[in-house]
């Protein structure tokens, strides 16, 4: 099974090729982990995973699913296994093993899934593979390359957030419902993309295409750049943009001098998200950085950062446009929880319910109404099956008793 994208902006993700591989051997991705992965894994690294038995490996690989598709050991065993298996040689790309020696693993991953529904409903109506895609699983990507529409972080049917790997995954479905991901352009209206400020749209565009564009060139590299060769770039930023000045410089990406002092002796690197901003400070290209091309930089062309950008400057509560957000998620379909809501505006619930008490309580009651109807519905669909398979047990003169009944459900799911 070839992995999809390799050399484009949409290549395909580690964990999206292991669920797909295990539905191409009509297997779920759990027993494909288990039975073949792992204990290759302890074949080839024992000496790694020599304290821990297999059960309690792959429990670690349940909780710590997001490092499958990052640049640490994890991600490395995987693709030496899964190498071995499939015999291809092109899975490192998969993941971000090539930039390990560059990006620090803090901050780069997300530990939970990520998607974008319209490119799942794309995919599907073109009859395309749907997969999961690389640059889905970066923290610092909260917005679709392809649609320019904010990434869905929880499933739209159960509003459960999603492992990046479980034992049922399946590219396009949900791990904890099995219902669909996808969702049609025209049926998303994504009040929190329209609502950030162009400032914001301008920072989360640059950092899809570079990002992007640092995916699709990592396989025609012919080198990866070293650490010194980061640190020599960042001299000439600093040198370049403020004349040498670190505190300028630091004061430019909203830092420390401290640690802009680290970078400039060699002694640390920066994270992703601060390489980022340095090149949209200085309006150059994350490649072009890598390669050195600093002296592509205009002094006439400096970019300033939003404030949603750096942690440096305290946000203001935006009260006006909160207010609209919240009346948009008290109309929203299905209704949704207040916990769900504060995650979507990355406030804390009790100070949501603090400054909007109506609002929030409105909504948490229309969400516990959603919930018990739901539970009303289900039950009634679980009488009514009930109630049909004694009837039919009755008609073939069988004694409908509880354990039957419930024996006769289970085959008929089956």
């Amino acid at each position: 099974l070839k992995p999809i994208g390799v050399g484009t902006q949409l290549v395909e993700s580690l964990s999206s090729y292991k669920s797909r591989l295990a539905s191409y051997h009509t297997c779920s991705t759990g027993t494909l982990v288990m039975n073949q992965i792992v204990p290759l894994i302890f074949q080839l690294s024992e000496r790694y995973y020599k304290k821990d038995s297999k059960n309690s490996f792959a429990r670690f690989v349940d909780r710590n699913s997001g490092a499958l598709n990052g640049n640490g050991l994890t991600a490395n065993s995987f693709v030496l296994a899964l190498e071995r298996l499939t015999f291809c040689s092109s899975l490192k790309f998969l993941t971000l093993l090539s930039w390990n020696n560059i990006f620090s693993s803090i901050g780069l991953m997300r530990p939970h899934s990520a998607w974008c529904p319209i490119c799942f409903e794309d995919w599907k109506q073109n009859n395309q593979p749907i997969y999961e895609t690389l640059i889905w699983k970066l923290k610092v990507i909260n917005v679709c390359p392809s649609h320019q529409t904010l990434l869905q972080t929880k499933c739209q049917n159960c509003q459960k957030i999603l492992p990046q790997l479980s034992s049922r995954s399946q590219p396009g479905y949900c791990s904890k419902c099995y219902q669909w991901l996808g969702i049609k352009k025209d049926d998303i209206h994504d009040i929190e993309f329209k609502c950030m400020p162009s400032c914001e749209l301008a920072w989360q565009a640059f950092v899809a295409e570079n990002i992007g564009e640092l995916l699709a060139r990592t396989p025609t590299l012919l080198s990866i750049p070293s650490r010194e060769d980061v640190s020599q770039n960042l001299k000439k930023c600093i040198d370049l943009s403020t004349g040498g000045n670190r505190q300028a410089f630091a004061e430019l990406i909203c830092m420390t001098t401290s640690a802009v002092w680290g970078w400039y002796k060699g002694s640390s690197l920066p994270q992703i998200l601060v390489l980022l901003r340095i090149c949209y400070c200085l309006n150059i290209s994350l490649i072009d950085f890598f390669n050195g091309n600093i002296s592509l930089f205009d002094s006439n062309h400096i970019n300033t950062l939003h404030p949603n950008q750096h942690s440096k400057i305290s946000r203001h509560f935006p009260v006006d446009k909160t207010i609209i957000l919240l009346s948009t998620y008290l109309e929203s379909e299905p209704p949704i929880s207040m916990e769900a809501v504060a995650q979507k505006l990355q406030r804390d619930k009790r100070i949501l319910y603090r400054h909007f008490p109506s609002l929030c309580m409105r909504i948490a009651s229309r969400y516990k109404k959603y919930r018990s109807e739901l539970s009303r519905q289900r039950i009634e669909n679980l009488c009514f099956k009930a109630k049909s398979a004694a009837n039919e047990l009755a008609s073939i003169g069988v004694n409908p008793s509880e354990a039957k009944v419930q024996a006769h459900l289970k085959w008929k799911e089956h």
